[in-house]
């Protein structure tokens, strides 16, 4: 798809003070797994019966870590990596709700290693805005998936779309290396790291995880503050004729095709001044033709300078 590019320098109209939303918001989350021959070749487990066991998420606040890479692994985690079960992380969630380190958790599905599905996260907001998420790899000694304390914002703003890779991990409580369950214990246990053996080299993912937006914002309001204007005109302005990740409002596509030009440009102009205005953003917010004629000024500026040979 060609894509039009003016080029502009980065005008600055007045920039608010803007806050970010505050509210709860929901995130369709999808797991995709991809592990088979042919990303294993030859040392895919086809006749061990190979899939994820039960996957559990937590949204939590920074207070509380459940696993982290170069950490040991805690009593729940070792039950969960050892054997797929979940009941200690199930009292863990309980508490950490009751404490207010928690808003939400959920466990469930057997996920086979080509497969796909999705589920919508609820009660994320910016007390709670980390997500753990972990699962065990089957059969095997103490091998996992997941993800730990990810930020589901940027900037204190919600992100749209987030895909992060499945990769694998060892729990370090078990020695084994094979698609077996159990094996010797490690004495003392090791830290948490990426697997690295031949049967599932850890960078090598086998999956994603992909988090999508799903609480519903205003078009153009890239700040998620429920009111279109100069903030969300001036992320269009920082960042434009930049490549971003798709969707990725923070850094100014407000259309979601991971290009920040005219396109997103257009669709907050487009929508200026909807909304409610937040608590210091007066009501000497420009018109749209200002920060429009001023992009359009430095575009036709740049374009018809002379080219020197």
């Amino acid at each position: 798809m060609k894509r039009t590019r003016l080029v502009a320098a980065v005008v600055s109209v007045g920039i608010g003070a803007g806050s970010a939303f505050a509210g709860d918001v929901r995130y369709d989350i999808t797991v995709t797994t991809n592990w088979s021959e042919q990303t294993h070749p030859g040392v895919f487990p086809a006749d061990s019966g190979a899939h994820l066991s039960l996957i559990s998420f937590l949204a939590h606040n920074d207070q509380i870590s459940i696993w982290e890479l170069g950490g040991l692994a805690s009593p729940t985690v070792k039950q969960m990596a050892e054997t797929g079960d979940l009941i200690k992380y199930q009292d863990d969630a309980v508490d950490y709700i009751a404490d207010g380190d928690a808003a939400w958790s959920w466990w469930n599905f057997y996920t086979d290693p080509i497969d796909s599905w999705t589920v919508t996260l609820q009660t994320v907001n910016d007390a709670h805005p980390l997500l753990t998420i972990m699962s065990m790899i089957g059969p095997s000694p103490d091998w996992f998936v997941g993800v730990s304390a990810l930020d589901l914002r940027e900037d204190g703003i919600w992100r749209n779309k987030v895909v992060v890779d499945m990769y694998t991990y060892d729990a370090g409580t078990r020695s084994a290396e094979r698609f077996e369950l159990f094996g010797p214990l490690e004495n003392p246990p090791k830290p948490i790291s990426l697997l690295d053996n031949v049967l599932l080299p850890g960078h090598i993912p086998i999956g994603s995880f992909t988090f999508e937006l799903a609480t519903p914002f205003l078009d153009g309001d890239l700040d998620h503050d429920g009111f279109v204007g100069i903030n969300d005109l001036n992320r269009v302005l920082a960042h434009w004729n930049e490549t971003v990740p798709e969707g990725n409002q923070v850094r100014g596509d407000s259309n979601g095709d991971g290009f920040v030009g005219i396109d997103d440009l257009n669709v907050v102009l487009g929508n200026w001044n909807v909304g409610t205005p937040p608590a210091g953003v007066g009501t000497d917010i420009p018109e749209p033709v200002t920060g429009a004629m001023l992009l359009l000024s430095v575009s036709l500026f740049s374009l018809r300078r002379p080219r020197i040979a």
